[in-house]
Formats: structure tokens, C-alpha cells, sequence
């Protein structure tokens, strides 16, 4: 079995959560304070959960982190001589997404709600998990731009844009032409990066992407020589053939 779990938006005093917050209690606060024990409402439907089950954590509709479930769960615990608190669920593997992809609205939930994905949203959940970004690489709001301050510059994306692109120009690498499902079997099957012909660091906040010219299925080795170009503006495709063929 595996669940989504909604975080709540707000501490209990008031006040958002920022995501870097939301890391650092994935990251330190969790494994360390609370010995990964992880406290959560609707134990009930948690309780369903069996060992090693697979637990995604959705924060403001983003997918933020993944955990596995020991099978073990606490009760209650003293503080303080009298107080009790509520540990919940001993959690182990615990990953912060690093990419934060944005999840399709169908499996948001209240804050502190349950969701039992079906067969085909697991999966897209786990390929979201593994999901890397690079620079132009799509997985977030639509249309595209929306420039927003992270350790580097991020850019907002939208699923559908990635979804578009691959269902007109499939998941075959446009340079090169290497097929991850014909080599690697089911784990590659649907896998492949995508490439904005037009930078997205040159687009405005209002820009629509139109995934038919604008996109482009290419490998992962392949989309990082695009960007190795000098200046702003990537290899395009027909060069990058030409920098492969005059090298065999």
C-alpha cells in the first residue's frame, strides 16, 4: 500500500511554513528530534499501512518528500511529568525532493488528509520523486516564466506542457535517439528530459509554451551538451547531430 499525505500550510501559532523550513524538519528535525517518529491526525486510515509501505508528502501542491514506513507506531508519550504527546509513525529512508514538482490537482487533499493513489498516480508520484532539474528542464506551472529565488534561479512550469510534448514527440531522444524503455526495460519506460528551444531564462511571465515547436524529448547526456554552448542560448538539435556525427 502507499499513501499521500497533505502537511499542514500553517504552525499552530499561525504563519506559512516556507519550504526551506519544511526541509530542514525532513532532513534534521525529523531523524533527529523526533527519532523519525512522525506525527499525524486520521491515524486510522494510517494504520491501514503496512512495513515498508511507501509514504509521498505533499506541502502547498508541492511533492516534497518520501518516506518508508518501519511498521512501528507510538502512541503516546509523557512531557514534562504529565503533558503527553502524539508520536505517530516511525518512518526510515525519509528524502527531501530536491526539485519540489508541482502534483496534479486530482490528489490534493485538506491539510493532515489521506490520499490512496491509484496504480497509474503512484507511478507518475515516483517519477516525479526522481525527477532532476535542469535549467529549462519542465515540471512545474503553465504558462512558463515566473522567475523565482532559490540557491540559483528556478522558473515555474506546468506538467501539462511535459505531458503535451511527450504524447506529440514521444520519449526517443530527438538528438541522438536513444530509447531508455528499449534499454533499460520498465524502469525507463515514459523517462526522458525535455529541452525549451527557446530558453526559459528569455521568457516573460506571461509566456505560453507551445509544446509542438517549443519542446523537444531529449537524453539526459544529450541535453547537457545542448547547454554547453557558449553565451545564453543552447546548441540547437540539428547542431548537435552535426557535433556526434563529425565525432564518430
Amino acid at each position: 500500500m502507499r499513501v499521500l499525505f497533505r502537511l499542514s500550510e500553517r504552525e499552530e501559532k499561525g504563519g506559512a511554513i516556507s519550504l526551506d523550513e519544511m526541509e530542514e524538519y525532513f532532513k534534521r528535525q525529523l531523524p533527529e528530534e523526533n527519532e523519525c517518529y512522525f506525527n499525524a491526525k486520521g491515524e486510522g486510515k494510517m494504520r491501514q499501512l503496512q512495513k515498508d509501505d511507501t509514504i509521498f508528502f505533499q506541502y502547498s501542491g508541492k511533492l516534497v518528500a518520501k518516506a518508508k514506513y518501519t511498521g512501528k507506531f507510538r502512541e503516546y508519550e509523557k512531557v514534562n511529568g504529565n503533558r503527553y504527546a502524539h508520536y505517530g509513525y516511525k518512518l526510515y529512508d525519509i528524502q527531501w525532493i530536491e526539485s519540489t514538482p508541482s502534483i496534479p490537482k486530482k490528489l490534493f487533499s485538506s491539510p493532515g488528509a489521506f490520499i490512496y493513489p491509484k496504480d497509474e498516480d503512484f507511478e507518475m508520484l515516483k517519477k516525479l520523486s526522481h525527477q532532476k532539474l535542469y535549467p529549462d528542464d519542465v515540471d512545474n506551472k503553465f504558462p512558463e516564466g515566473g522567475r523565482k529565488k532559490v540557491f540559483v534561479n528556478k522558473y515555474e512550469r506546468k506538467p501539462e506542457a511535459r505531458e503535451a510534448c511527450v504524447k506529440l514527440h514521444g520519449t526517443i531522444c530527438k538528438v541522438c535517439g536513444f530509447d531508455f524503455e528499449k534499454v533499460y526495460g520498465e524502469i525507463g519506460k515514459g523517462f526522458i528530459h525535455i529541452h525549451h528551444i527557446v530558453p526559459v531564462s528569455k521568457m516573460t511571465a506571461k509566456y505560453d509554451v507551445d509544446p509542438k515547436t517549443d519542446l523537444v524529448p531529449v537524453c539526459p547526456n544529450c541535453h547537457a551538451m545542448l547547454h554547453q554552448k557558449n553565451g545564453s542560448e543552447p546548441y540547437s538539435i540539428e547542431e548537435m547531430k552535426e557535433i556526434i556525427e563529425q565525432n564518430r
